[in-house]
């Protein structure tokens, strides 16, 4: 009888951990989004014997074996909820009624006051301990739900926000808050503490999850500034493989602090409704690299729809993380017609290296699949890609452009360019020179164009080019933006 008594005492306990570990872990991702979120929490609780181990066996010795698992774990999830500005307001379920004395028939909640009567023998406790800590109110009983409702909106609809300067520690400890009003008959509820940030090395796996969604998604992350690079989506085929490059320009003496150590490359791809359909992951040293400038990429396989790109890079010692980001619109495939897709520009006599990641470098399958040079031929070292900005006094560019003519018998292409100074919208003609072509398949031509540039003063441009054609009178514009800096 004793030892199923145990087995089952043994089970409740480990039930309730996992409860409260899956709250805990709910409270840190809650730290990601700004301001108060009041909870409102309908619950019995956990019951005091449980949460104190009241009524637990004798070991042979004759004292009683505790175990503060439980307490010493509801304990750091009210903390938790407290520190990521979230506040519960705990509602009983059960009621207090029949079990406690002194009872305001008026508004049951009332009975959470300051007299030191002993809450309830069931869940009660944990319950007020979690809106204590937490800097929400407990309600003892739902059978006021009208009169608790109309509380909790006075409550959360006026509330004062106080702060102060602390002296930022990377250490995890918890702070105690108190806060106390002069006024008589006030009643102050406020979060118990919070939590110093702790070393990254010491984050779990969960948290390193929530810190790279904050650094790839936030517009401001909670957890650090990151820095920034430059990084663009091209769309470059009309069939569904291989048709999508996303390419980045890593300064290394920008981002330094962040590549210091050893980092994590990570590149995600989500769709509009924030759903990951590509991933890819690699640890490098950059020290090992010796160029000061890196065109890291990948090619992909994406459906047609919109979709935003992230490439973060984080240093896997401090948690210190740089950012490119961009956005993309994968179109519906042609059965017939002519797509002139985004042009890869070069900036002449500037030398690139390029680094490629892969799903798996190990895997000789991703080694042999395809590279930048494939999908965009006539590209060399010599010329280095315009991912974002280039400086006044540019002269000419290259661009690699893709031109597919789909189910048209014996086209016939004309081209046309120019460029557009986005704040005056004045558009001026390009002279170009097609230097050489290439036939890809029965449908896609290659083409290296060099466009020469007129005087551009520092600013936002937009590059257009235009395939038509002549036969069906069909055309397609491609567009690349860019920004000229003195």
């Amino acid at each position: 009888m004793a030892k199923r008594i145990a087995e089952e005492r043994e089970w409740k306990i480990k039930m309730a951990l996992q409860y409260v570990m899956e709250i805990k872990e709910f409270a840190k991702s809650l730290r990601l989004i700004s301001g108060f979120k009041n909870i409102i929490y309908f619950s019995s609780g956990i019951s005091r014997n449980l949460l104190y181990d009241e009524g637990a066996l004798e070991d042979i010795t004759g004292l009683k074996k505790v175990n503060p698992a439980v307490r010493d774990a509801y304990q750091e999830m009210s903390k938790e909820l407290a520190s990521s500005n979230s506040p519960v307001f705990t509602i009983n379920t059960k009621g207090a009624r029949g079990y406690l004395d002194d009872i305001d028939k008026d508004y049951a909640g009332r009975i959470a006051d300051d007299r030191g009567k002993e809450i309830g023998k069931r869940g009660d406790h944990s319950l007020k301990m979690l809106s204590d800590l937490s800097g929400g109110k407990y309600f003892a009983d739902i059978e006021y739900y009208e009169k608790i409702s109309e509380e909790i909106q006075n409550v959360t609809g006026n509330y004062y926000v106080l702060g102060y300067y602390i002296d930022e520690k990377w250490d995890g400890k918890y702070h105690e808050i108190k806060v106390k009003v002069k006024r008589k008959g006030c009643q102050v509820y406020a979060q118990g503490g919070y939590f110093n940030p702790k070393p990254f090395t010491e984050f779990s796996e969960f948290e390193k999850q929530l810190h790279l969604f904050d650094l790839a998604l936030s517009e401001r992350p909670y957890f650090q500034e990151p820095l920034y690079f430059p990084s663009i989506a091209l769309p470059c085929s009309n069939k569904y493989e291989s048709n999508i490059v996303l390419l980045s320009k890593i300064p290394k003496q920008k981002i330094k602090e962040v590549i210091r150590q050893k980092t994590e490359v990570i590149t995600l791809v989500l769709d509009k409704d924030n759903n990951i359909v590509e991933s890819r992951r690699t640890e490098i040293h950059f020290s090992t690299i010796p160029e000061n400038t890196i065109y890291h990429y990948i090619i992909a396989s994406l459906n047609p729809g919109e979709y935003e790109c992230r490439v973060v890079i984080r240093n896997l010692k401090t948690g210190k993380g740089a950012v490119g980001s961009s956005s993309v619109i994968i179109p519906e495939p042609l059965d017939s017609g002519i797509k002139l897709y985004p042009p890869l520009l070069l900036i002449p006599n500037r030398k690139a290296y390029y680094l490629k990641f892969s799903r798996d470098l190990k895997d000789k399958s991703e080694r042999t699949s395809l590279s930048l040079n494939d999908i965009y031929t006539f590209l060399s070292n010599k010329h280095s890609p315009l991912v974002e900005e280039v400086d006044q006094g540019i002269s000419e560019l290259l661009a690699v452009v893709r031109c597919s003519v789909i189910n048209i018998p014996e086209p016939k292409v004309e081209f046309s360019a120019h460029i557009v100074q986005q704040t005056a919208g004045q558009k001026i003609p390009l002279p170009f020179y097609i230097i050489s072509s290439k036939e890809e398949d029965e449908q896609t031509n290659i083409l290296l164009i060099e466009f020469q540039l007129p005087e551009l003063m520092p600013g936002q441009y937009s590059l257009e080019i235009i395939a038509e054609e002549t036969t069906t009178k069909l055309k397609s514009k491609a567009i690349r933006t860019f920004r000229v800096e003195k």
